[in-house]
């Protein structure tokens, strides 16, 4: 039976985790089930065993139920159901990836699919390891290394060797040191969404690392002009709906939550700025580097929104 994750984090928070057996399915990387694997022994006051072959262990029960201080962890390709006997497999996690239908559609096993990593998932692994980073600094970091797993552990393998209450700082001057411009991810779109939320720190990150980072002056103005008018649109007509403006849900959603992040003054002044600017540049009346473009439009989008 497939279970939910968000539920699995709560149990796993409250200490209440079950000794039924887990199952954890990862297509792609295993990077994600390993940190419920030890927040599941975490929580429970459990030491991991790794074990090589689930049919040797489950040869005798008093292997499983005769160590309730242990949790075993199986990495392996594929589970099928004929192996897996479920009550001898209790305080056992498996982390595979694939399982049998069979094993698939129990309700004597919790098998938990793991998605692509997402956003949240890996701002709270990085809060777990370094408990001195805030949740404003774990996504800083995940937007500078553009959510790379590896390269995040590889930064605060750096960062966890200071205690909590420094962790902070240490983190910035990495970021002053350029520590991350090898492997910045950021680029355009990243810059675009620090503007809306007022980002300075990741705004101000990116404009010192123009050289590195891909964001073109005139694409600037596009996509901020496409961002307002779109805030326009919905801001001004309190019964715009998705469907009427031919967007997602999701996206719509967005967009209504950006908008009110602005009055309908700076809006308006917004686009009569950004409308300017793209016929200046478009009619060549604008002689300007690309560097001096965007640190142009992010000073008067600043002057316009203060």
């Amino acid at each position: 039976m497939e279970g939910s994750l968000i539920s699995l984090k709560a149990k796993i928070l409250s200490g209440s985790v079950e000794s039924t057996c887990a199952i954890f399915v990862c297509p792609e990387d295993n990077f994600l089930a390993k940190t419920y694997v030890n927040g599941i022994a975490n929580s429970r006051g459990m030491v991991k065993l790794a074990i090589d072959k689930l049919s040797e262990s489950l040869e005798s029960k008093n292997t499983f139920t005769g160590s309730a201080d242990t949790l075993f962890v199986l990495y392996t390709d594929k589970v099928e159901g004929d192996v897996l006997d479920y009550e001898a497999a209790r305080n056992t996690v498996i982390v595979c990836k694939s399982v049998s239908k069979e094993i698939a559609e129990s309700e004597d096993v919790n098998v938990y699919v793991m998605p692509k990593l997402l956003e949240w998932q890996v701002v709270d692994y990085i809060m777990e390891v370094c408990k001195g980073l805030d949740s404003q600094s774990a996504s800083k970091l995940y937007a500078l290394t553009g959510g790379d797993i590896y390269n995040i552990s590889s930064k605060l393998d750096k960062i966890k060797l200071f205690p909590a209450e420094l962790q902070q700082n240490v983190l910035k001057e990495l970021i002053e040191d350029g520590d991350f411009v090898d492997s910045i991810q950021l680029g355009i779109f990243d810059f675009i969404k620090a503007l809306i939320k007022r980002d300075m720190d990741t705004v101000a990150f990116i404009l010192s690392h123009l050289d590195f980072i891909d964001v073109e002056g005139t694409g600037v103005v596009t996509l901020l002009q496409r961002n307002v008018k779109n805030m326009i649109d919905v801001k001004f007509n309190p019964r715009a709906t998705a469907d009427a403006l031919g967007m997602k849900q999701n996206q719509f959603n967005a967009i209504r939550y950006n908008s009110n992040l602005f009055t309908h003054e700076q809006l308006i002044e917004l686009m009569r700025f950004l409308t300017g600017i793209d016929y200046d540049l478009k009619t060549g009346r604008l002689g300007i580097s690309n560097s001096g473009l965007v640190s142009y439009v992010t000073a008067k989008f600043f002057d316009i929104v203060r």
